[in-house]
């Protein structure tokens, strides 16, 4: 009886652990540099994205994501710092942002 009620406990919590760790959905936005301690703010901003469709024996992947590109995008010519971000669900579809600030 013990053992059934361990066992029913985390087969019920097993769906739930996907959230607890980001696998089900993630979405974060994280520094390209470390040394932001004289990067002025920029008043331009550029992106790139690339997608990346991820299946069991395939993954496809499709667009740029340079940072030059998106500065080139923007018109930036002068750059002061980039970030990434993610978006992840399920492990099957991603997507990444470059973002670009500058002059």
């Amino acid at each position: 009886m013990r053992l059934a009620f361990l066992l029913g406990s985390v087969l019920a919590c097993l769906p739930l652990q996907g959230c607890i760790v980001g696998a089900i959905y993630q979405s974060t936005i994280e520094p390209l540099d470390l040394n932001l301690r004289e990067t002025p703010s920029g008043s331009t901003a550029g992106a790139s994205d690339v997608k990346d469709l991820n299946l069991v024996y395939a993954r496809i992947v499709w667009d740029g994501n340079d940072i030059a590109g998106a500065a080139k995008k923007a018109g930036i010519t002068r750059i002061h710092h980039a970030d990434i971000e993610l978006f992840n669900v399920l492990g099957i579809w991603r997507q990444y942002w470059v973002h670009v600030y500058g002059e």
